[in-house]
């Protein structure tokens, strides 16, 4: 019982230390107001004698004002905290470099090797990253004696698979499936493109693609390759964006 009167009396104690913290905070925001319309004061003054009599004169004929908070010596203070406002967001980047690591300037982008018997396949991946490269992103394609890093790219399989048929057993909605290997890496042979947590060793980047094309709508296995690699080509450069 005495210990439940002493709990009670000591939270009784804390609530005025509580509450007498208000008032602190306030007379101090007050004098900090106090300091910055006074500077503003001297600063405004001080103009006046730089600057001589031509601010003199656009100080006797001021132009209309909407308020007094943003007229007289409280001008310049508004001015100089919006100067600390905007300084504050110094280290913000806006724009595309910003999505991009900073260090890579430049990358080389091999023939991208094809395991698949269908010819031409990896050229046209090759064609489809580079220019999807140059287009959406700040780096440049250059050859392997100038570039920062090396975007590796393998076509690991392409395959084929009927998705519906008519009464005859004709095929009528195909898919066409890629899967291909990246591997970004920089001149010492470090992985760059990792969105994994854990440090590693340079691996190898999965991604996989898939294209329907129905033939009876004129579409063929060469419209399904294009989209599937343009698709393809789009996710490889958008691995190489900064992880959030």
């Amino acid at each position: 019982m005495g210990d439940l009167r002493s709990r009670e009396w000591h939270g009784q104690e804390t609530v005025p230390q509580q509450v007498q913290t208000v008032p602190q905070q306030a007379g101090l925001l007050i004098c900090l107001l106090a300091f910055v319309i006074r500077v503003s004061s001297v600063f405004h003054q001080w103009l006046l004698t730089l600057f001589g009599s031509a601010i003199r004169g656009a100080v006797r004929q001021p132009a209309p004002c909407n308020g007094p908070a943003f007229c007289g010596p409280l001008a310049p203070a508004l001015v100089l905290v919006c100067g600390l406002c905007l300084s504050g967001c110094a280290g913000y980047q806006v724009g595309q470099r910003s999505l991009y690591r900073p260090d890579i300037r430049t990358v080389h982008v091999p023939m991208a090797q094809s395991d698949s018997f269908r010819r031409y396949l990896g050229e046209r991946l090759t064609e489809a990253v580079v220019k999807e490269i140059e287009l959406k992103t700040p780096y440049k394609v250059v050859g392997p004696e100038a570039a920062d890093s090396v975007l590796s790219v393998r076509l690991v399989s392409d395959s084929k698979r009927v998705l519906a048929e008519n009464r005859f057993d004709e095929p009528r909605d195909i898919e066409a499936d890629f899967f291909v290997q990246v591997s970004w890496v920089d001149r010492r042979g470090d992985l760059i493109m990792s969105h994994n947590d854990i440090p590693a060793a340079p691996l190898l980047l999965n991604i996989g693609q898939q294209a329907n094309f129905v033939p009876e709508g004129g579409q063929s296995l060469a419209t399904a390759q294009l989209e599937a690699i343009q698709r393809l080509a789009e996710q490889v450069v958008g691995q190489m964006e900064l992880a959030w």
